[in-house]
């Protein structure tokens, strides 16, 4: 599981930043998308 951790934050610092930046201005439902997923943590 610390592996799926590992990988999940590595996302959350690198690719959701990174969709920000480069589909600047994201959609209503992409920026909702972005926000629930950032809040989901893969490990209990």
């Amino acid at each position: 599981m610390h592996t799926l951790s590992r990988m999940w934050h590595s996302i959350q610092n690198t690719l959701f930043p990174w969709l920000e930046e480069e589909l600047d201005p994201l959609t209503e439902k992409q920026r909702q998308f972005v926000s629930v997923m950032e809040l989901l943590d893969p490990v209990p």
